[in-house]
């Protein structure tokens, strides 16, 4: 059987699958873009509205992590490395936790 023969296209699978693809984006653009930029902002809006109403999907400390870290990234220049830092971690996180959602680890 294929690798796709056991994946299910629920509700459920298809946002995660886009909560992953959107999260590769975010940590690939947040990389090359400006660090005044607003849109990495708005990522957060719908992984937090994935992570609250798919509870226990994605640890709201991590998601939170993330969108201050994000604002910090973007509202204050001295604290922008430390920032960005833990904002990949966040994005790492969502991206290995939506994998594994996905693959029922």
């Amino acid at each position: 059987m294929s690798a796709m023969g056991d994946f299910r296209f629920t509700i459920f699978n298809n946002l995660t699958l886009a909560v992953a693809a959107l999260t590769l984006a975010m940590a690939l653009a947040r990389m090359r873009v400006r660090p005044e930029a607003n849109w990495p902002l708005a990522y957060y809006a719908p992984v937090l509205a994935f992570a609250l109403g798919f509870r226990y999907s994605l640890s709201l400390w991590w998601v939170g992590l993330g969108a201050v870290s994000a604002a910090l990234v973007r509202f204050a220049p001295t604290a922008r490395r430390a920032a960005r830092v833990a904002e990949l971690g966040a994005l790492a996180y969502v991206f290995a936790r939506s994998v594994g959602l996905l693959l029922m680890w």
